[in-house]
């Protein structure tokens, strides 16, 4: 064989497409999660708009949140929904999505189950069937003292992905901590993060997650509820799911 021969098409073809694939799979790997972001409610002067996004938040009942610079406290029964944030406006978020907060609870919740924040079937606080991605919020075996966040996923054919209590985070009390829930279809996994470090996961056949109304932020499952005391520092969503070490570099805003 005459090893100073040109290169055939077919091999051009093939390394030309091998090239490819390595710069694209580079690129994408180096992708600035900003560019991922869909909405960043910050909460400054007591605003209640995301930037970027331009996406409000409102309130189903009537209220006035106790708002500090750069934080929001909602109580008991209150809570507050981004309904233009839906999967009609923002069908990726369906198939990969990362909802990143900073949250303290000032007083926990004497009992129940209690959905923190998440994407829910319509802009009402209902049951456990409105929920399809949801930080969650419970006593462990019916004891407040071991009370923690978890998570509650649906997948696209109604499966349910949540965490049994032996794998909740315990809650500090007074104490800011960055909570990450992340769907990944890559990984047909839906996780919970709590200040960059995995907590719990479930896998499943899970390629998406079903169609969704809105973000919802508060009291979010029975009217019953005692959610207690809770401030939101800041909260994001970003339409794909972010590695391990982009929610370890997740900073929040500074003013």
């Amino acid at each position: 064989m005459n090893y100073l021969q040109k290169p055939s098409r077919n091999f051009l073809r093939s390394a030309l497409l091998a090239a490819g694939l390595a710069l694209l799979t580079t690129s994408l790997s180096a992708a600035d999660p900003e560019q991922a972001l869909v909405a960043k409610w910050t909460f400054k002067n007591g605003s209640l708009t995301s930037v970027p996004g331009n996406i409000a938040l409102s309130s189903s009942r009537p209220f006035t949140p106790k708002s500090q610079k750069g934080a929001i406290t909602l109580s008991d029964r209150q809570y507050l929904i981004a309904s233009a944030l839906n999967s009609e406006k923002f069908p990726a978020l369906t198939s990969g999505v990362t909802i990143w907060a900073r949250i303290r609870m000032d007083a926990l919740p004497t009992d129940y189950e209690i959905n923190l924040l998440g994407l829910q079937d319509t802009p009402d606080t209902g049951d456990w069937s409105n929920m399809v991605f949801s930080l969650l919020y419970r006593p462990v075996g019916g004891d407040v003292t071991q009370a923690g966040f978890s998570f509650l996923s649906r997948t696209s054919n109604g499966t349910q992905l949540g965490v049994g209590s032996s794998r909740f985070q315990p809650a500090p009390v007074g104490e800011f901590i960055d909570v990450a829930l992340v769907f990944d279809p890559a990984f047909n996994a839906a996780s919970m993060w709590v200040d960059g470090v995995l907590v719990t996961s479930r896998h499943h056949d899970a390629l998406a997650l079903p169609r969704f109304g809105g973000l919802g932020i508060g009291q979010l499952k029975s009217p019953g509820s005692l959610m207690g005391v809770t401030t939101y520092d800041e909260i994001r969503v970003y339409s794909r799911a972010l590695s391990e070490k982009e929610l370890k570099a997740l900073k929040p805003t500074q003013d």
